[in-house]
Order: C-alpha cells, then sequence, then structure tokens
C-alpha cells in the first residue's frame, strides 16, 4: 500500500512538473508603462514624461502591440484602464526575432525595424516573487545607461515585452528605471487569437527609420 501511494505522489508531482514547465501560447497582456526623458526645447533642457497604456496580443510566437496614450485626467488603478488614441503599433516577427513598427504613408505599408535589445548587463538575482499569480524571477541591468530592475515570468514566452525582443528567458512583467517604470495591469491567457492579425500586412516593405522618411517625402 505503501508503494502505491509513493508512486501515486510521484505521478502527481511529475504531472505537476510537466504543467509547470509548459509555456502558454497565446493570450493578452495590458501593461501600464510611464517614460521619462530629456529633451532641448529652445536651447533648455526639459524633462518630458509620458503615460501608455501598451495592449500586447499573441500567439504562436507572434505578437501584437498597440500603444495608447493614457488621457491626462485618468490615474492607473486596477484593471479597468481606458486608453487614448493609439500611437504606434508593433509587431514581433520570430523569423526575425525583432519587432517591426507598422507604418502606413501614400496608401503603402512600412515595417520600421526597432531596436532587438536596449537592456545590457543583464543579470539574474536569484530572488522570486508573485505578480499576479505568476511566479517571476528578478534580474538587474542597464537600460540607457541607467541601473535597472525587473522581473519576467518563465512560463510565458521569452520574446514577450513592450521593448521588444530583450533575451530574457519570459515575459516581462514588471520594471522600474529612472527613464521608464512598468506594470502590469491584466493578463487573460489562452484566448483565441488568429495568427494573420498579429502579422505585417503581406505587402509590408521593411525599411529603416532614413528610409521610411525618404519614401515618406516621395
Amino acid at each position: 500500500m505503501m508503494k502505491k501511494e509513493i508512486g501515486l505522489l510521484l505521478v502527481i508531482c511529475l504531472t505537476a512538473q510537466m504543467l509547470a514547465a509548459q509555456t502558454i501560447k497565446s493570450g493578452t497582456i495590458k501593461y501600464s508603462i510611464e517614460r521619462q526623458a530629456q529633451i532641448q526645447f529652445s536651447g533648455k533642457q526639459l524633462t518630458q514624461k509620458m503615460q501608455t497604456v501598451d495592449l500586447l496580443d499573441f500567439s504562436d510566437g507572434y505578437y501584437r502591440l498597440i500603444c495608447s496614450l493614457m488621457p491626462a485626467e485618468e490615474t492607473v488603478s486596477g484593471i479597468n484602464v481606458s486608453t487614448g488614441a493609439a500611437i504606434m503599433t508593433a509587431f514581433y516577427m520570430p523569423k526575425e526575432r525583432a519587432v517591426f513598427q507598422h507604418m502606413q504613408s501614400n496608401g503603402k505599408h512600412y515595417g520600421l525595424v526597432q531596436n532587438k535589445t536596449i537592456l545590457t548587463s543583464i543579470q539574474p538575482t536569484g530572488k522570486m516573487d508573485s505578480i499576479m499569480g505568476f511566479r517571476v524571477e528578478e534580474f538587474t541591468c542597464l537600460y540607457n545607461g541607467e541601473t535597472a530592475q525587473g522581473w519576467y515570468c518563465t512560463s510565458l514566452p521569452s520574446m514577450i515585452s513592450p521593448f521588444g525582443n530583450l533575451g530574457l528567458p519570459g515575459a516581462l512583467l514588471r520594471f522600474n528605471s529612472p527613464a521608464a517604470v512598468v506594470q502590469l495591469l491584466s493578463i487573460e491567457l489562452n484566448q483565441v487569437h488568429e495568427v494573420k492579425d498579429l502579422q505585417l500586412p503581406a505587402d509590408t516593405k521593411i525599411v529603416s527609420k532614413e528610409e521610411f522618411m525618404k519614401e515618406s517625402r516621395q
């Protein structure tokens, strides 16, 4: 009897480990992001602040990120956050392992190549935490040359991030730095997304920012 009980416990433990190891393949993540940058205006150094809500739909290795400005009177409180007009739509393409911003000009579609990674000196700390029931691991890094701290979840696809492909072994769920603060608002898992809706239009031309500016003036 004891052997049967031990065997059953082993099966339960192995099953739990297998389920925990399975990466969730589809869903929607909503982030709140506060960005801060130093700009030159009329010969003066000014601090520019912007708050956005980023909606990220992912499925089968692809994702679409829609970045929207938050209305000035809105504040983040829980998951019910309204958004203003979309200011950017980007797509992650797994074959290229890069993010492309979708732009349109003169009836044509363009994909502007975004930075593949903007974090450097990434170091896991070994510390664990929980965000909305998801186990996350802490890391430190440099973001725009400044020390930053983040948390990623290994049960979500590794390419997921509002910053593009960061090379982390999981999805970015929280991030703190002097230049940007990322907070998780909600996660809805296993939603059915058509992969074609998470890709750039078929007739999209991949260009650099400089090439897009040149072609849009023609």
